[in-house]
């Protein structure tokens, strides 16, 4: 069974991660279903993932 709690915090602060490392790396995110939500994905496309 697969625990999505955190996921959200956890996907941002690596990608700021990367992009501190990479800033002008294009970024794309595959989403299996435990980790897809339309909170992420709005999170995502807010940053231009």
């Amino acid at each position: 069974m697969h625990d999505s709690n955190g996921a959200r915090a956890f996907i941002l602060a690596c990608l700021n991660e990367i992009r501190q490392i990479l800033p002008s790396v294009i970024l794309e995110m595959p989403m299996d279903c435990p980790f897809f939500s339309e909170q992420i994905v709005r999170a995502l496309d807010a940053l231009g993932v």
